[in-house]
């Protein structure tokens, strides 16, 4: 006989063995049921009293001494649906705990990651970045260095750029006005009056802000990625873009 499906619902290996042991009998004191399976009698009171809280056995008394009794087969099935209830209580109990234990952990402080790229390569790398996070593209201090030191590689960036639909937004000095850099699709431009210095180039995408640095022999660059940083100058980007002209 395969017990497995009883040790399944909840039962022990001991309790199924005194289990089927009193199924086979119309009752039995707990000393010919422990004879029967040769377990120690104080151990199948024990037993006998977990599958009365079950519902799985009962007792009568005869003689002043009590006689264990199984209860009826299609208790397994009321048993089964007990737990059943409770398994439910328990999860909508846990549903409500979810919460709570969520609002103990710390936040953890954002980690901020910072990589250091040079020469034409590195320029190379930040750009296919850019298109890999496809996300719109903002310009603060934008100098068209680029343009100058891979323009082949430009052209074929910006048909890709575009065939992902993806947008610039560019803020630059009036000196670029006339610039073929800022000429391009799905780019707008506003030029910042003369009175804004802005030493460097600083590209906004997603959480990563992209760094140029100026250099005479060569080109660094530096990419940041932090969403906290990341917002805090798109901030200012879009508080410059209000006061810049077309």
């Amino acid at each position: 006989m395969d017990t497995a499906v009883l040790k399944d619902i909840g039962l022990t290996d001991a309790e199924i063995k005194v289990y089927l042991e009193l199924s086979k009998v119309d009752s039995a004191m707990a000393s010919e049921i422990a004879e029967k399976i040769n377990i120690y009698r104080t151990n199948v009171y024990d037993l006998l009293e977990a599958l009365i809280e079950k519902g799985l056995v009962s007792y009568i008394i005869k003689f002043n001494r009590k006689h264990y009794v199984a209860s009826r087969p299609n208790k397994l099935l009321d048993f089964l649906k007990e737990k059943e209830e409770k398994i439910k209580t328990q999860q909508s109990e846990i549903q409500q705990l979810i919460p709570i234990l969520l609002n103990l952990k710390q936040p953890k402080e954002e980690e901020l990651k910072a990589e250091i790229y040079r020469g034409k390569e590195g320029l190379k790398n930040l750009l296919n970045d850019m298109l890999d996070e496809g996300q719109e593209i903002y310009y603060l201090g934008y100098s068209g260095i680029s343009q100058n030191i891979i323009p082949y590689f430009l052209i074929h960036w910006h048909k890709r750029r575009v065939k992902l639909k993806i947008k610039r937004k560019i803020l630059t000095k009036e000196q670029m006005r006339d610039s073929d850099a800022i000429k391009k699709p799905l780019t707008q431009v506003k030029f910042l009056p003369d009175s804004y210095n802005i030493p460097i180039s600083i590209m906004i995408y997603g959480n990563k802000m992209w760094v140029i640095v100026p250099s005479d022999n060569d080109h660094i660059s530096l990419l940041i990625e932090s969403k906290k940083l990341a917002k805090s100058f798109l901030n200012y980007f879009n508080e410059l873009w209000d006061v810049a002209k077309k």
